[in-house]
């Protein structure tokens, strides 16, 4: 109702819940009185959160939600470090090489380049204020969703037991790095990542060593942080689709407001 929405705002839309970044052309006496005009008649406090940290749950688990559809969509979590961990930097180039680095990386290279299962495999880090994670998503024919999670499983091995190669180190440092000032290529962006600063309480000078932090990522430094990151039986599965002999799984007759 009405009054519903009127209550959520006095709840959830106050000034000790915002976080504000700006970029442009604009002198900080003249944007305390844009803000004010925005913000000024919110509320100083609201409902509490009483959020908590949490980490990936059902771990070791394959759930399926069965659709009638030619191709298995597959989605897959694990736990991960936070940004403010020594082992950030590595967890970032070890990502690149994994699977976030598109066409070269080991995921794309084995599931697309070799076997042709998959247009796209991708891994990403989850940076949430409450919750730190490596997602790693794909789609495949059903009758493959079980070659191409093994894949997932065996190339987290293969980094764990191995490690990198120079030359894939290197290759990732660079893009990493080089990546950095596209990112910040407009005052959109520049103010984008400036709220991803506060938002993950990292000081608003760590742009300017990220850098230095990238480029002292050795290979022991990625063998060291895939062992504490890159565990299969750590991975929770969600296959919306009908994956064929996937394993033993739990199904899902049902999510919240999908049909």
């Amino acid at each position: 109702t009405a009054n519903d929405l009127r209550q959520y705002k006095q709840d959830w839309l106050s000034k000790d819940k915002l976080l504000v970044s700006v970029t442009g052309d604009i002198a900080a006496a003249e944007l305390k009185d844009v803000l004010d005009d925005i913000f000024g008649d919110l509320p100083e406090t609201g409902k509490p959160l009483n959020t908590k940290t949490i980490s990936v749950e059902n771990q070791g688990k394959v759930f399926v939600y069965e659709r009638d559809i030619p191709q298995t969509i597959l989605n897959m979590a694990l736990p991960s470090i936070a940004p403010d961990d020594p082992d950030y930097a590595a967890l970032q180039v070890m990502n690149y090489i994994y699977g976030a680095g598109g066409f070269g990386s080991r995921l794309m290279e084995e599931a697309r380049e070799k076997r042709g299962l998959t247009y796209g495999i991708y891994s990403t880090l989850l940076r949430q204020k409450y919750l730190d994670g490596v997602l790693i998503s794909t789609s495949t024919k059903n009758k493959t969703a079980y070659e191409i999670l093994n894949i997932v499983k065996a190339e987290m091995e293969k980094i764990t037991a191995n490690g990198v190669t120079e030359e894939e180190l290197k290759d990732a440092k660079s893009y990493l790095v080089g990546s950095l000032l596209l990112g910040l290529s407009s005052t959109e962006k520049i103010s984008a990542a400036t709220l991803t600063l506060q938002l993950q309480n990292r000081p608003v000078d760590d742009l300017d060593r990220y850098k230095k932090r990238i480029h002292s990522v050795t290979v022991e430094d990625i063998q060291r942080v895939a062992k504490r990151v890159l565990n299969p039986q750590k991975m929770a599965v969600l296959a919306v689709g009908k994956p064929v002999d996937i394993g033993t799984v739990e199904k899902i007759e049902e999510l919240p407001n999908v049909k």
